[in-house]
């Protein structure tokens, strides 16, 4: 079940996309080379995360090593 999710700065990365998995929510993440990747975070390893349903990227799915991610953005209110 898909809860809130807010961006807490008392977070390190990790537990941020944690966060934004349990709520089910759509994160933007920029990496340190390339372009950033939108979706929905599937899985969570120690070292990297599998984003799925990329935004423009059908039937794709992204493997990101947690030390390319250099910040992660999301729609966190409607206005």
């Amino acid at each position: 079940m898909a809860g809130k999710f807010e961006f807490n700065p008392d977070l390190d990365l990790k537990a941020t996309l944690s966060a934004a998995q349990e709520a089910e929510q759509r994160v933007k993440v920029h990496l340190n080379q390339g372009t950033p990747l939108e979706g929905f975070v599937k899985a969570m390893g120690m070292s990297a995360i599998v984003i799925t349903k990329l935004t423009d990227r059908n039937f794709s799915d992204a493997y990101v090593p947690i030390s390319s991610i250099v910040a992660v953005e999301s729609r966190v209110r409607g206005d």
